[in-house]
């Protein structure tokens, strides 16, 4: 059976995504230096995403969307 895992990466604006990943999405996501491509199941956007530092001093546990032009995109195409 599968799974959906919240994830809540960063744009580049600071604002968070809410975002499902499935089981094998969810994998690919890690601590420290890491890149990887994921699909919302909320949108079927993919995101090209990569660890990110977040507020703690050497920690990277935090996540960061890379192609944040496609999101800006989806969502103005939600709005027309």
């Amino acid at each position: 059976m599968s799974n959906t895992h919240r994830f809540t990466p960063r744009l580049t604006n600071g604002r968070r995504l809410e975002c499902l990943l499935s089981d094998n999405d969810n994998r690919r996501i890690k601590r420290g230096d890491w890149q990887a491509t994921v699909t919302d199941l909320n949108t079927g956007l993919q995101l090209n995403v990569e660890g990110a530092d977040c507020n703690l001093p050497g920690c990277k546990c935090d996540a960061v969307v890379i192609n944040t032009d496609d999101y800006i995109k989806h969502e103005r195409g939600k709005h027309d």
